[in-house]
């Protein structure tokens, strides 16, 4: 009997509606556009990601950042790619140089979640560049992540 109840539960949690769809999304007509963080998965945030997080939302741009890399990294918290642009478009929104080039390197690479996006990235590169960082000021070139196992050295 008791195997009837835990079928019934696992056949009833299969027919739970689909999440909600996103609308399709507008061309890039800002920079400050960053797709929402996903809801977190069962694998709970690190008690320094959780502190982290709450100073990003008491306004600390730089915890911002923090909880960015460990959602990136999946070091403390999920691996979210989503939630990681999220937590880094938050600091570059004021334009803190480290966030807006790890929101470069995000979307010049692409993962599960987040395309590549070369009109992101040429847009953050342009902020970047006109903040006097000139190491961004070179043209985006379309080419393979360096990241990328499978680039020719």
């Amino acid at each position: 009997m008791q195997c009837f109840w835990i079928a019934l539960v696992v056949a009833l949690a299969s027919c739970a509606a689909p999440p909600p769809q996103q609308p399709p999304s507008s061309p890039l007509s800002t920079v400050s556009v960053a797709p929402e963080p996903r809801p977190h998965a069962p694998v709970p945030l690190s008690q320094e990601t959780l502190a982290q997080r709450a100073k990003c939302e008491a306004g600390d741009l730089w915890a911002c950042i923090l909880v960015g890399l460990a959602f990136e990294r999946g070091d403390g918290a999920p691996a979210d790619l989503p939630s990681a642009a999220h937590y880094y478009q938050l600091a570059c929104d004021t334009r803190i140089a480290e966030a807006c080039a790890l929101l470069v390197n995000v979307y010049s690479a692409g993962g599960e979640g987040v395309p590549r996006d070369p009109e992101r990235v040429a847009s953050l590169k342009q902020l970047l560049c006109e903040d006097g960082h000139e190491i961004h000021c070179a043209p985006v070139v379309e080419d393979t992540p360096f990241d990328d196992p499978t680039a020719d050295p």
